[in-house]
């Protein structure tokens, strides 16, 4: 069976502008680097404090991008960054156009910067009255220069150990704008910058918490520093309402990926998880089985009558990888999915020895088979119905356990539809996850583990709370 084909070629990083400098000696090269971007301007007017600060913020961003896109080069990246430059795409983020193109000006006149210009793509359109439409075109790049590399080098700052001088900034909250599609194809939306309000700071407050109270378990096996909440779709911050998406993901610290993301295999990524420990004991993943599946009946008003030891998949005939994966991909796309991604395609090729998923069954077959077995289905992506809503509700029924864990003395660390808790707080973990989930959502969810040992006292749980159902009381998640 031939393999599938992996395209290895080098790519662009992206230009988010998210690191900034950490160590002393990052901080004097940006420092340095300010001082003499200034000395290159030829301005008729000193900036304003408030501005000076933001500019000065600007360089130490940019110079963190740079180098940091330069580490890449080599390890699958091309060692440059790419953003398209257009002051719509910066609006409302964590730097403007106008300090970004000035940072670019100076440090390309001081011989640090390798600067290509991006362009828009035109064709001939006879829907547009002007007869042209704009396509994607390519987004300007930047490279650090020798000289950029050298003088960072004189400042103790190492490309080689670039992660512990620019890592990445990361708050206990943070929010995104929708995905967008510029020159570099569709990217993460630019995290947005905020004013902090009672309800932010109540938010950031509930992972402050958690953040603190994990400081006093150690963590084997896997690198992590803190949690972070990212909200998504915050594309006018002023209407927002903090109900979107709003996932706990964790930041490893160390430029490595967290224990949430330790290989792209899923069969891998579980293995490598089953080695984590916390204060040297083993640990046990607790899934939520079909918890979009689940949350979105719930949000439609026709909540599903699951069993203890039910997969909500199996009322699909078909096989379940690509069951699991038509649903990931309808509720992430908004629509039912009618042709599989070549993304998922490739991924799935390359789990199962080259067979891709229309050898198996077509996507519109799936689709067939799932709306016989959950005709609700139809509604996919209706408004209160979307991928961020079902996140958002996920999102706070994985919060809601962890605080009951955390009040009882009891750490675990989230993933996006479970919780990973010490074996032994196997049915602990379980109870707090059934009655948040319930809590949140409505309905008892589907619990599963793969750990023969503890499965019966997750069962057990089961037994416990089923009786509840009708008396616990219902947060009420709506957007």
């Amino acid at each position: 069976m031939h393999q599938p084909f992996r395209d290895t070629r080098p790519t662009d990083a992206y230009g988010a502008f998210e690191f900034r400098a950490r160590s002393d000696e990052a901080k004097e090269l940006v420092k340095h680097l300010h001082t003499v971007i200034l000395g290159t301007e030829n301005r008729k007017r000193r900036r304003k404090p408030d501005d000076a600060a933001r500019f000065y913020e600007t360089v130490e961003r940019f110079i963190g991008e740079l180098l940091q896109a330069k580490a890449k080069e080599g390890k699958g990246g091309t060692g440059r960054f790419g953003r398209a430059m257009s002051a719509r795409g910066f609006s409302g983020g964590v730097v403007g156009y106008d300090n970004v193109v000035a940072a670019r000006d100076g440090l390309e006149k001081l011989g640090y910067l390798i600067h290509t210009k991006g362009y828009p793509s035109y064709h001939i359109s006879f829907d547009n009255p002007d007869g042209y439409s704009q396509s994607k075109g390519e987004a300007a790049k930047f490279k650090a220069a020798s000289s950029l590399v050298k003088l960072a080098g004189r400042h103790g700052v190492s490309i080689s150990k670039i992660h512990r001088h620019f890592p990445i900034e990361r708050q206990p909250i943070e929010a995104r704008r929708s995905s967008i599609n510029d020159g570099q194809g569709k990217q993460q939306g630019p995290k947005v910058r905020f004013e902090h309000t009672p309800q932010t700071l109540a938010m950031e407050a509930r992972v402050v918490a958690l953040n603190d109270f994990l400081k006093g378990f150690k963590i084997g096996g896997a690198d992590h520093r803190m949690l972070y909440r990212l909200f998504n779709g915050c594309d006018n911050l002023s209407t927002y309402n903090w109900k979107k998406g709003g996932r706990l993901y964790s930041d490893s610290g160390t430029g490595k990926p967290s224990y949430q993301s330790m290989s792209t295999n899923p069969k891998k990524r579980r293995a490598l998880r089953s080695k984590i420990t916390i204060d040297a004991e083993r640990v046990v993943e607790l899934d939520i089985a079909s918890s979009y599946l689940t949350i979105f009946h719930a949000l439609a008003g026709k909540p599903l009558a699951l069993s203890p030891n039910e997969d909500p998949y199996a009322r699909i005939k078909a096989e379940r990888g690509l069951v699991k994966g038509w649903m990931t991909i309808s509720f992430g796309a908004g629509k039912q999915c009618r042709a599989w991604p070549k993304e998922f395609s490739d991924r799935y090729a390359e789990e199962h020895s080259g067979v891709r998923p229309t050898q198996v069954c077509t996507a519109t077959s799936i689709r067939d088979k799932a709306l016989e077995a959950y005709p609700l289905l139809s509604r996919v992506g209706d408004w209160g119905l979307k991928w961020f809503n079902l996140m958002y509700v996920e999102s706070e029924a994985i919060l809601m356990a962890m605080e009951t864990l955390m009040r009882r003395g009891l750490p675990c660390l989230p993933m996006h539809d479970a919780l990973i808790v010490r074996a032994s707080d196997a049915a602990e973990g379980a109870r707090a996850l059934y009655l948040s989930f319930h809590g949140v959502v409505g309905v008892l969810p589907v619990i599963k583990t793969k750990l023969p040992s503890v499965k019966a006292a997750v069962e057990a749980v089961w037994d416990e709370v089923k009786d509840l159902e009708t008396k616990l009381p219902q947060i009420n998640t709506r957007a």
